[in-house]
């Protein structure tokens, strides 16, 4: 991405690392039926740990994801306030396993 890119991504989401205790994974819409499949493939990660990583991306103003973004139609529309929760799965590089919506 370009310098302006950038700069205009910031007015748009804001990023924070995070940690989601895996207890909590049924509380998430989309994880709820696949926590324990989730569960499962994590033991082959590598060292499982009880918190995971996250990217939180809180959008900041209202905003619709252009079309050519890996996202469901219904994934592509965000308000203010609203999160994206991306899991990293560490590898030779990072690598976003899912993500979810939260209101």
């Amino acid at each position: 991405m370009s310098d302006i890119e950038i700069d205009y991504a910031k007015t748009l989401i804001q990023l924070e690392l995070g940690h989601l205790n895996e207890n909590a994974l049924a509380k998430v819409p989309g994880w709820r039926e696949d926590a324990a499949k989730t569960l499962e493939k994590m033991a082959n990660w590598g060292t499982r740990e009880e918190d995971m990583n996250f990217v939180i991306a809180r959008f900041i103003k209202n905003t619709t994801l252009a079309e050519d973004v890996d996202l469901d139609e219904d994934l592509r529309q965000w308000e203010l306030g609203q999160q994206l929760i991306l899991r990293w799965k560490f590898v030779k590089h990072p690598v976003v396993d899912f993500s979810a919506k939260l209101i």
